[in-house]
């Protein structure tokens, strides 16, 4: 569902006037909802987080310019999501929809600077929104985008499938897509106290001070207690309310970016986006 309210990220605070002035600037426009479908704001957010990431990382020569140039550019970009044949919706799932409104935010160039960086980020957010996880390498992504922007989507393999369709490019992406995308996990699986302190030392965290039947979980990088939980032995299952305990006390959640596939499997996080993509927003800035 689309998200749409004045709610500022947490940004730099030179950026803060400047995302609320062009946040409402685009709440005067008619605001269109449909089922996995992404909002202005959220498409604004992803640009100034892009933005406030680049500069203070020090990514790529600067930025040519904050905000969209042409607010009318980005609705159409977005509105394309929306757009109807026969009466029916054309794009009919959230891979379609991403799809398209990625193709429309390359194109369009909407944005002053940094237009490939906000796709990207929209897109991976557009998912996590709609809690799937994006699993495709993230710089064969890069490379879409790229050729998204250079019209050179023929570079890619199984591409020629697609040239008889009515829009082959955006087909192409949301096939793509739905290849390389999985549902969010949000089950507890029961694991064992040494097999949890494996998993919670990749994220930060570990099981420290073992005393009388507890165990302390503890931040690595401040040494703080994090929360305490029973602890009959390391060879022992955690029972599934300490399992929710621990997860929900270190923010290891669906709902924070960490689903079960995860945490529990080890499979590559979401969490914090930016710095997932810092590699591909880097590169980006000079493709």
């Amino acid at each position: 569902m689309i998200a749409e309210n004045l709610t500022t990220p947490a940004l730099s605070q030179d950026l803060v006037a400047l995302y609320e002035k062009d946040a409402r600037e685009l709440l005067k426009f008619p605001i269109t909802d449909s089922e996995g479908a992404i909002g202005a704001l959220d498409v604004l957010r992803a640009h100034y987080v892009v933005v406030d990431f680049c500069l203070g990382e020090n990514i790529g020569e600067g930025i040519g310019g904050i905000g969209p140039k042409s607010p009318i550019l980005l609705m159409s970009a977005i509105d394309r999501q929306f757009a109807q044949f026969g009466g029916q919706m054309k794009w009919r799932d959230v891979h379609e929809q991403l799809a398209t409104l990625v193709f429309g935010l390359v194109k369009n160039h909407p944005f002053h600077d940094a237009n490939k960086r906000t796709a990207l980020l929209t897109l991976v957010y557009g998912f996590y929104l709609n809690s799937q996880y994006l699993e495709a390498d993230k710089n064969e992504v890069e490379d879409l985008l790229v050729y998204i922007a250079a019209s050179s989507l023929h570079l890619f393999d199984n591409y020629e499938r697609f040239e008889g369709f009515a829009d082959p490019e955006v087909s192409f992406v949301a096939d793509y897509l739905r290849k390389n995308t999985r549902k969010m996990d949000k089950r507890t699986y029961i694991i064992t106290y040494r097999e949890l302190d494996r998993k919670l030392k990749y994220h930060g965290f570990s099981l420290q001070h073992p005393f009388r039947n507890y165990i302390d979980v503890i931040e690595s990088s401040s040494g703080r207690m994090v929360v305490r939980v029973g602890f009959p032995g390391w060879s022992r299952q955690l029972a599934k309310g300490d399992m929710r305990k621990v997860l929900d006390a270190c923010e290891l959640t669906a709902e924070k970016g960490i689903d079960a596939e995860v945490f529990f499997h080890d499979k590559d996080p979401i969490y914090f986006l930016t710095s997932d993509y810092r590699s591909q927003i880097f590169s980006l800035a000079y493709r």
